[in-house]
């Protein structure tokens, strides 16, 4: 099985090579070699990448501590920064869509497309609605393909076309800010970006181009009683406070608040309601779990205030301020809820009725005396 194993590998790699492998004896000649491809990451090992010039395919060994990510050597465990690389710009092949480029969190680059809406033509990154006529000029300075070793410029016709033009670089050169320079020169020793704020741990990054082209990310780790906070390591920048006002759990009868700490991380805690409570607004009150009854109105002449579900005995009496608010056969008279006026003329009727018979009663009995006398 063993031997198997190792047949099957040979094969894979004579396939995958298709030629004599070499280890190249300095990175200057391996890129000095014309007619070679763009260098690739073994799939044997994450310690070198390879060059295949012509019939023979050059093996470039990393140093320590590095890997191959990309056709290149970086430092082990580089992360970059998620974010957009480019701003908008127009496609080389027509003016139907524009791209944007992105660098994701293992340094790649991923290139978005947009069409344009029907009528509409990509101009500066934008897309506007075709004109009849344009002026004829150029709309971009020299920059490189990212298809080819070429500079490229894009002129606009003046029925709004846009075409653009190639300049390729000679084998011994390399396309650098629009520029066909030495390969040799190609690239200057120079930070690529401001201090960030690392996405992994609290420490500050910054990118630094090398000499040989790579990128370099530097990283400064904040001391124990600092936060990166916009590219800085600073001390206490956070205040510990509460966070927006209580609310009721989701998954248990109890309500959480948020804290911010010092170090800015938040915690929420959770206190929990007693057996014959609810938590309702974001606090605990007493009530009928069910919510199934209202409570007799325990108000004389008066209305039950608007009670919350739940917490009958949290309501109270008010005072009405129309009729609307007292119950039916009521009105409001004097901002207390008192008989309608057909019940309050049945009592007036009753009241008379009543005293004119007391009345009655009253000059009998002095009739009888006197008649006795």
């Amino acid at each position: 099985m063993k031997k198997i194993s190792i047949f099957i590998i040979s094969l894979l790699m004579i396939s995958f090579v298709g030629a004599e492998v070499l280890d190249a004896p300095a990175k200057k000649q391996l890129f000095a070699v014309s007619g070679c491809e763009e260098p690739y990451c073994s799939l044997f090992g994450d310690n070198y990448y390879l060059k295949k010039c012509g019939d023979t395919t050059y093996k470039y060994y990393c140093n320590d501590g590095e890997v191959c990510e990309n056709g290149m050597c970086v430092p082990s465990g580089t992360k970059c920064q998620e974010g957009w690389k480019t701003d908008y710009y127009c496609g080389e092949l027509d003016n139907s869509y524009r791209l944007r480029q992105k660098q994701n969190a293992d340094c790649s680059i991923t290139t978005y497309k947009y069409y344009c809406n029907a009528g509409e033509i990509c101009q500066n990154g934008a897309c506007v609605k075709e004109q009849q006529t344009c002026t004829p000029m150029y709309i971009t300075d020299y920059y490189c393909s990212d298809l080819s070793n070429a500079k490229l410029r894009r002129w606009q016709r003046e029925n709004c076309d846009i075409v653009t033009y190639k300049w390729n670089c000679d084998d011994n050169e390399k396309c650098e800010n629009g520029e066909c320079v030495d390969k040799a020169k190609a690239c200057e020793s120079k930070w690529l970006t401001d201090y960030y704020c690392s996405s992994l741990a609290n420490a500050r990054l910054r990118q630094k181009q090398n000499t040989d082209c790579s990128v370099t990310t530097n990283k400064y780790d904040c001391a124990n009683d600092e936060v990166c906070k916009d590219g800085k390591c600073v001390k206490d920048e956070c205040t510990e406070q509460q966070l927006g006002d209580p609310y009721c759990s989701e998954l248990a009868n109890s309500y959480l608040v948020r804290f911010q700490n010092k170090d800015c991380s938040t915690t929420t805690k959770k206190y929990d309601c007693d057996n014959d409570e609810v938590c309702e607004d974001g606090k605990c009150v007493t009530g009928n779990p069910s919510c199934s009854t209202k409570p007799e109105i325990p108000c004389d002449d008066a209305i039950w205030e608007d009670y919350p579900k739940c917490s009958w005995n949290t309501g109270s009496c008010k005072e009405c301020t129309q009729d609307t608010d007292c119950e039916e056969n009521q009105v409001c008279n004097n901002n207390k809820c008192t008989s309608s006026g057909e019940d309050n003329n049945l009592i007036w009727i009753i009241l008379g009725v009543g005293v004119l018979g007391l009345v009655l009663v009253i000059i009998g009995a002095v009739t009888k005396k006197k008649s006795s006398f």
